[in-house]
């Protein structure tokens, strides 16, 4: 069977044009695949408005690409796995190709189902760039300020001052990254 094009699968929560596969994606080769996955939405309980939010943002996305010239295939399956395979079939892609997603589970599920990854730049650092920050470090996060009147406040000045010198941290962070705060 003859391979055709690239194919860019799109992840519910990577909706965005110009990020990742989809930034330098070329309508006239690429396709790109949607998947609404019956099993995903019936395996764990859902805020039924959340669910209601990702599905209309998908199928909208889907028609903003489709009028931009991209051809889309928008499968409903029991799994991604099944998508994949019955698109695949259909279209006979030459790579399958998605966005690095953002969770450890569908990143591993890409390894497995052969989809290349291309490098997110959905957030303002990359977690590479965040896991070098954060190397040596004992904590990540910053630590609550107890309410006004608790018996916790005698430590809220140096609580105050340890979340200046982390948000002082993400600032000179931020600034190593090109273009991640201009126009502030």
């Amino acid at each position: 069977m003859a391979r055709h094009g690239r194919t860019i699968l799109v992840f519910g929560d990577q909706l965005n044009r110009r990020i990742g596969a989809l930034a330098d994606a070329d309508p006239t080769n690429d396709r790109v695949l949607l998947v609404e996955s019956t099993g995903k939405i019936t395996g764990r309980a859902w805020h039924r408005q959340r669910l209601h939010v990702i599905l209309t943002a998908m199928r909208r996305f889907g028609r903003e690409l489709a009028a931009e010239g991209f051809m889309v295939d928008h499968r409903t399956a029991p799994s991604f796995a099944v998508a994949l395979a019955e698109h695949r079939a259909a279209h006979a892609p030459a790579e399958v190709v998605a966005t690095e997603p953002n969770s450890r589970a569908a990143d591993a599920w890409c390894a497995r189902h052969e989809v290349a990854t291309v490098r997110s730049d959905q957030f303002l650092c990359h977690r590479d760039e965040f896991a070098a920050f954060a190397s040596g470090r004992k904590r990540t996060r910053s630590r609550k300020i107890a309410p006004k009147g608790s018996e916790m406040n005698a430590g809220e000045d140096r609580t105050r001052h340890r979340e200046n010198s982390t948000a002082q941290g993400w600032i000179g962070l931020l600034a190593r990254i090109p273009g991640a705060v201009s126009g502030w």
